[in-house]
């Protein structure tokens, strides 16, 4: 029995572990995207006319990845900028401004990693796993 408790115990911390990384991921992929959305706002603005095809390709790449990690939809603003929300609603990019994801101890046990949405007047809005689903 201590050899199952302690696998079990070693799985658990292995999926805190990758729900971690896959919250980085996600949280750097939202930060270049965004970053992108204003390099092309930027170029397409008043008066520059530029066509980025390069910065272009690189957003949809990036918007790609993205979605093969948690679940996205993408609505294309004026000025071509991207604003991406989750599939469960939650806004990760819009315009140039980058959403943040945290991983955190789940309120119904401490134990387990969960996600949660960072937002700067409430803080750490823990988002229920019925909600959460992957690209």
């Amino acid at each position: 029995f201590k050899t199952t408790d302690q696998y079990l115990r070693d799985q658990d911390k292995q999926v805190n572990i990758a729900i971690g990384a896959s919250v980085d991921q996600i949280n750097n992929y939202a930060k270049q995207i965004a970053s992108l959305n204003d390099q092309i706002s930027r170029l397409t603005g008043v008066g520059a006319g530029a066509s980025p095809n390069n910065l272009l390709d690189q957003r949809d790449q990036l918007v790609s990845e993205l979605n093969q990690i948690v679940g996205v939809e993408v609505s294309v603003q004026d000025g071509g900028t991207y604003n991406i929300t989750m599939a469960n609603g939650y806004s990760l990019v819009q315009g140039s401004t980058a959403r943040q994801l945290a991983a955190v101890p789940s309120s119904a046990d401490p134990s387990r990693t969960t996600v949660a949405y960072v937002d700067g007047t409430a803080g750490n809005i823990e988002i229920p796993e019925k909600l959460l689903n992957t690209g």
